[in-house]
């Protein structure tokens, strides 16, 4: 994953004049004006991340990080991530440990920000997660997730394949009247809680409204009335067991737990499926397939997952390919690399990739958005079922099961996003990984 790029190319005046926004509202001390430069930056061009760490601030969008503002002078510094911090209206900021925190940033915009939609004006609200951390030079970094606060996108919105809507479907929106666990695997930034929460969106509706849908966060990502949500916060004595244990006892259907970090939290998301949920969460594993391994060294036997997993999702967000510029090359080199991993049938002319140095319509990134590449394993199937009851759970066992359903796997999903024109070859090969 490329980080730490400049700037560059046709990126619009626009962007050149909050640089300059941002720069002299720091030389001022002028920290509320400077947080509102970056948010309004930020916003403009749908970064998911804000860095603030060794005296420059960057911006993640589409995956890359991009550099707005360096050498920063030390005060200066160290008053902007206080002035974030301060917005989560907490404890002042502890420089031995790791501090985190939430708020919520509301802006005035037209439409959706980053989509050239005519609409009124109207306020958009911004969930923000805030992690400042210790270093060993002693300065202070500070890390801020921003994320749309009251909106869940429909799920036949997030660009999913047909085929992944289908399975998604059957394996778990169907089953809102039943028990069972899954669970979406990936890295950090991967989607993970975007699908789980659209996921529970389109099993609600599902429904009909007849359902309860509890969640337990830490924070709350999106604030959505048709939930019961709970913020777990340790310091305001709200911890995760006695939310569990409340939750447990107040007869919803559907639970969604926001992370499996621990044994305890893999241990509960089985018990509320054994006690008659549909629960889903999120983990971090390799990929389907590795997530048995993971279940396993969390402490979760093989046979309460033949009883309760239903299926698996692992999901990778890789950079669109700017509709407006993306250009084909001589890709004979990467079609036959393609040949040698077994996809054959490309030539040149179906491969593209992005353009150095992008478009207006870009901002000169060479590409604009993401596209959701999934891997998706049915655990309901009989073969999967028996081989879990006996204790198999060897790669090589669990390999050979999944080629027997036809899985797609993260790799296959990428390269059908190659032929859709969608990505470039080399994001998919630098970002997954072949089973």
């Amino acid at each position: 994953m490329e980080r730490e790029r400049v700037w560059k190319g046709e990126a619009s005046r626009e962007v050149e004049i909050s640089f300059r926004r941002i720069k002299k509202a720091l030389e001022m001390g002028n920290i509320t004006l400077c947080i509102k430069e970056i948010m309004a930056l930020a916003m403009a061009n749908r970064a998911t991340d804000i860095h603030l760490k060794a005296h420059r601030i960057f911006m993640r969008i589409d995956t890359v990080m991009y550099l707005v503002l360096d050498d920063i002078q030390g005060a200066a510094f160290i008053s902007l991530i206080r002035g974030f911090h301060a917005l989560t209206k907490g404890p002042q900021i502890n420089q031995r440990k790791t501090n985190t925190g939430s708020f919520v940033h509301e802006a005035l915009a037209v439409s959706q920000p980053g989509r050239n939609v005519s609409g009124k004006l109207q306020v958009y609200k911004i969930a923000c997660r805030i992690t400042v951390l210790p270093t060993t030079t002693g300065i202070m970094a500070a890390y801020i997730r921003l994320r749309d606060s009251h909106r869940i996108p429909p799920l036949d919105k997030l660009g999913l394949l047909p085929e992944d809507l289908e399975m998604i479907q059957r394996i778990v929106i169907q089953q809102y009247r039943g028990m069972g666990v899954f669970l979406v695997t990936g890295p950090t930034n991967s989607g993970k809680s975007t699908l789980l929460l659209s996921i529970l969106d389109e099993t609600y509706k599902k429904a009909g409204g007849g359902i309860s849908v509890a969640t337990i966060e830490e924070p709350v990502e999106v604030i959505d009335e048709k939930f019961a949500q709970i913020s777990i916060n340790s310091e305001a004595g709200i911890t995760f067991s006695d939310a569990v244990k409340d939750i447990l006892t107040c007869d919803q259907d559907v639970l969604y737990i926001g992370e499996i970090r621990d044994q305890a939290s893999a241990k509960v998301v089985f018990r509320a499926s054994a006690t008659g949920h549909l629960a889903v969460s999120t983990l971090h594993a390799r990929d389907t397939l590795h997530t048995f391994e993971r279940l396993r060294d969390l402490g979760i036997s093989t046979s309460e997952m033949s009883g309760h997993l239903l299926g698996i999702a692992a999901q990778r967000l890789l950079p669109r390919l700017c509709p407006k510029c993306r250009e084909m090359y001589d890709a004979s080199e990467d079609i036959e690399e393609l040949e040698r991993m077994g996809y054959a049938g490309f030539k040149n002319g179906d491969l593209f990739r992005r353009k150095e140095g992008g478009c207006e319509y870009c901002r000169g990134r060479g590409v604009r958005g993401m596209v959701t590449v999934l891997e998706i394993l049915d655990v309901t199937e009989k073969d999967f079922r028996l081989a879990l009851s006996e204790g198999s759970v060897s790669m090589s066992s669990l390999l050979e099961l999944s080629n027997k359903q036809h899985m797609r796997t993260l790799f296959d999903s990428g390269v059908r996003r190659i032929r859709n024109r969608e990505v470039s070859f080399k994001d998919v090969a630098s970002s997954v990984h072949q089973l």
